[in-house]
């Protein structure tokens, strides 16, 4: 089965161009979760795409911005991928894989480019929840479990204790494209994809108290229980 590749970015710039009208939306969304000395933690980000106007995400390419005392410590795109026929092929985010550096560059794509069975791409990804199916074609195959919202990226930070921001958006000169559909989970074909609008998400990291503030506040619980318990 022969298959035509072309550079992740070329090819993100040339299907983006192809759309006219960018009808399909893809929010990004953030959370974090910081350690227990909360002066490091870890962050990921979701896409939840649009309905009806397409059968779900093709590609991604994200960058993190931050801002204070936030530096990001390492990144993992996370585009749902399962092998599925037998032959070594893999179905989903399986192209144009890369982790970026620190938080830049994290991109994963969908074969989409050039002539594939059409069973190499997973469809309504970031629209529901599902059990994205392989076994059907009778070669053994797989399942991969789906999440909505779909986790694209992950990785870690560092807070110097002064707190500050994430933010995660398109890699700037890229695109988030998804896959054309005739009707809601239906996908029109390889190379059928078109750019996306893309809403920005974030997180806001609170800064670590001191020390000596945390002491301040601990004895200062301490005297106010000790006046509630006289009184």
């Amino acid at each position: 089965m022969q298959r035509g590749f072309i550079h992740f970015v070329a090819a993100l710039g040339i299907l983006g161009l192809l759309s006219s009208a960018q009808a399909a939306v893809v929010t990004l969304t953030m959370t974090f979760t910081p350690s227990a000395s909360s002066t490091t933690g870890t962050w990921r980000v979701f896409g939840s795409d649009s309905l009806n106007d397409n059968a779900g995400i093709a590609d991604y390419a994200l960058s993190l911005g931050r801002t204070g005392g936030i530096t990001i410590t390492s990144s993992t795109q996370n585009g749902p991928r399962v092998a599925d026929d037998g032959n070594g092929n893999v179905a989903g985010f399986g192209s144009f894989r890369s982790n970026g550096t620190l938080g830049v560059g994290m991109t994963s794509a969908q074969d989409v480019i050039g002539f594939q069975d059409p069973i190499d791409v997973i469809q309504g990804v970031g629209q529901h929840a599902f059990i994205a199916d392989f076994s059907s074609n009778g070669t053994g195959g797989g399942t991969a479990n789906i999440a909505f919202p779909v986790l694209l990226a992950s990785g870690g930070y560092a807070n110097d204790g002064t707190g500050g921001t994430i933010t995660a958006n398109v890699t700037p000169g890229s695109f988030i494209n998804v896959l054309n559909g005739t009707g809601f989970g239906t996908w029109q074909g390889p190379a059928n994809v078109s750019g996306a609008q893309v809403v920005p998400g974030g997180v806001s990291i609170p800064a670590v108290p001191e020390p000596a503030t945390i002491g301040l506040l601990a004895v200062g619980m301490i005297g106010f229980l000790g006046r509630r318990r006289q009184a």
